[in-house]
Order: C-alpha cells, then sequence, then structure tokens
C-alpha cells in the first residue's frame, strides 16, 4: 500500500488522499498519483502539486482567536 492522490482528470483537483496498492483503479474521471507531500484541496498541475489556499477565517474563528488570545495575555 502507497499513499496517492484521487486527482479529478478534469482541472487536476486532488480530491483525496488515499492509501492502495498498484492495483487500485480510480472511479471515472481520475488519475491517481503516488505521492508524500500533497493535501486534499491542492492542484496537479502536470508536473507539480500547487497548495490549496488557506481557508478564510470565519467569524466564529476570529472572535475564539481574540477569546484565547485574552486569555493568553491574563496568564503572563
Amino acid at each position: 500500500m502507497t499513499r496517492k492522490t484521487l486527482i479529478r482528470e478534469s482541472d487536476g483537483f486532488v480530491e483525496n488522499v488515499i492509501e492502495a496498492d498498484d492495483e487500485y483503479t480510480p472511479p471515472a474521471g481520475y488519475v491517481v498519483r503516488e505521492t508524500s507531500q500533497a493535501s486534499p484541496g491542492d492542484t496537479w498541475d502536470g508536473s507539480k502539486y500547487i497548495p490549496a489556499p488557506p481557508a478564510p477565517i470565519t467569524p466564529e474563528r476570529a472572535a475564539h482567536n481574540r477569546a484565547m488570545e485574552r486569555i493568553k495575555a491574563n496568564k503572563d
């Protein structure tokens, strides 16, 4: 079993990273490539993986981050 990316043929989008043997056949419209570096959401451009952009910070996450900073400031 090796680590492989499941890549959408139409646009190079890395749909998933899986453990599969060499006999694995991907679903129609997908190809697999061995990898040690790609993650779901990345893009395969034909020669290298391009990392996915970071997810935007939601208002809830921003509020959480502010609360954690206040807690940390009060501990110091």
